[in-house]
């Protein structure tokens, strides 16, 4: 499941991110297609933002490694709002505070302007951690 970031005049977070996190949803909430024989995500009727990224702890539980040195990874609360896809009204706000391991929360890929120093990150959150909250909503419109 693909995370998108909402946009908003401030971006809601204190620390550095990904553009969008990814995350695994469970087997359950697939079907299974004839044609390629693969599981397939059932049909998206909600779309989740991630609305905001605050440092919870001023000492970082870890480091993240890149070409150009390393990042200070601390530990974060990781706030998200649901929408339903086909009105855009918005049914839930949840709070995660992440529990993901340093290395794992680096990002592949991070831009940041010559000059600007080492980013702090935002340490993440496990994807059966994610979908534990975000599973009352799903199987509400699944069901």
């Amino acid at each position: 499941m693909l995370v998108g970031v909402e946009l908003l005049p401030s971006s809601g977070s204190d620390l550095g991110s990904g553009s969008f996190d990814i995350y695994t949803v469970p087997h359950e909430w697939r079907s299974y297609d004839e044609e390629t024989q693969e599981d397939e995500p059932l049909p998206g009727q909600l779309v989740v933002c991630l609305t905001g990224v605050h440092q919870r702890e001023f000492t970082p539980m870890g480091t993240g490694e890149w070409d150009f040195g390393e990042s200070p990874v601390y530990p974060a609360t990781h706030s998200f709002r649901v929408y339903e896809a086909r009105t855009g009204e918005a049914v839930a706000t949840f709070v995660i505070d992440s529990d993901l391991d340093a290395y794992s929360s680096c990002p592949s890929a991070l831009r940041i302007p010559i000059d600007s120093g080492t980013p702090g990150m935002a340490q993440g959150v496990k994807s059966e951690t994610f979908a534990a909250e975000l599973e009352p909503h799903v199987m509400a419109d699944l069901g």
